[in-house]
């Protein structure tokens, strides 16, 4: 679609007719710099856009120019008016060698549109080289590319690593990110989900995975938890041959010792708390606690009771007579 009408400087006289911008001036050079200037405004390069709808099966969608025209009329009034939609505008996404990388371009995403110099129209159709174009026409507003992309201020993408490239969503919650020291970071709130060959991984730290049911006999992972699960104790194998006779250990702490004497205790070369000692003259048994002797008990009995006369012993020997 041709906007002739739109932005292109001209208004209608008093008959309703369209008229030049040139008739209503005198100066030849004013002249000119009207008519080159109504050329220009027909003259499409490039203007941002939000798209309106997306076909992802012709890889095209239709975009609103989110810049609007000034319109003069015929009274001198300046009207703001919306450009025409851009319909089947072809979608940029790289691609190439066999490679591509797609975007869920979306209603209500800002994108850059680029028009052409030539008419795009049957290379769309049919690719390739072409010979032929339906109209001769250039940089007209209906040989458009959208690119994604471009933000204004306020839709701004908020987070932007300064050192780092990112595949990631807008709000940052989730990326894959490659640094220049050439590790590869993901942040994966809802999962990494692989289906496919993992060939020679090296895990570190502590990797987790599902615990497979009881029983279960695949290729499945079998965590810690599984093995101890489905662990059974068989019977006890034969005794294994004695070890080497270790080596000496240190000499441990004496035992408590017995000492006898008659009177209280004093201090006994080598005595250690926990040793006994009897007073042999009383009965009185000490303990050495925290370095003093302390008097615990007395074993001496009671008195026991007479006992029975003895038998008369033989008759000793005859005194000698004086």
């Amino acid at each position: 679609m041709r906007p002739t009408a739109f932005l292109a400087g001209r208004g209608r006289n008093d008959e309703g007719c369209f008229i030049d911008q040139r008739e209503r001036v005198g100066d030849r050079i004013d002249a000119l710099r009207t008519a080159i200037q109504g050329e220009l405004s027909e003259l499409w390069t490039s203007l941002p856009g939000i798209v309106d709808s997306v076909d992802f099966t012709k890889m095209v969608c239709t975009v609103k120019p989110a810049i609007r025209g000034l319109y003069t009329n015929i009274k001198g009034v300046q009207i703001w008016i919306d450009p025409p939609l851009l319909i089947f505008v072809p979608i940029v996404f790289p691609v190439g060698g066999g490679f591509a990388l797609t975007l869920p371009l979306a209603q209500g995403d800002e994108v850059l549109v680029i028009f052409a110099a030539r008419c795009i129209d049957a290379w769309w159709q049919n690719g390739g080289y072409q010979n032929t174009q339906p109209e001769l026409r250039l940089h007209d507003i209906g040989d458009g590319f959208c690119i994604p992309g471009p933000r204004s201020l306020p839709e701004v993408i908020p987070g932007i690593s300064s050192t780092t490239a990112q595949f990631r969503t807008k709000d940052g919650t989730a990326f894959i990110e490659l640094t220049s020291g050439g590790a590869v970071n993901i942040l994966a709130p809802g999962g990494v989900h692989i289906t496919g060959l993992v060939v020679s991984p090296a895990l570190s730290g502590v990797p987790t995975a599902p615990t497979a049911g009881l029983g279960t006999n695949t290729n499945q992972i079998a965590t810690c938890a599984f093995v101890l699960a489905n662990a059974s104790t068989g019977p006890p194998g034969p005794p294994g041959p004695p070890g080497p006779t270790g080596a000496t250990g240190a000499t441990g702490t004496r035992g408590s010792l017995w000492y006898v004497g008659s009177g209280p205790p004093g201090t006994i070369f080598g005595q250690l708390n926990g040793d006994l000692y009897l007073n042999g003259a009383n009965g009185d048994v000490w303990e050495l606690i925290a370095g003093t002797w302390t008097l615990e008990t007395n074993i001496t009995g009671p008195t026991g009771a007479t006992g029975a006369t003895g038998a008369t012993g033989p008759p000793g020997p005859a005194r000698p007579r004086p």
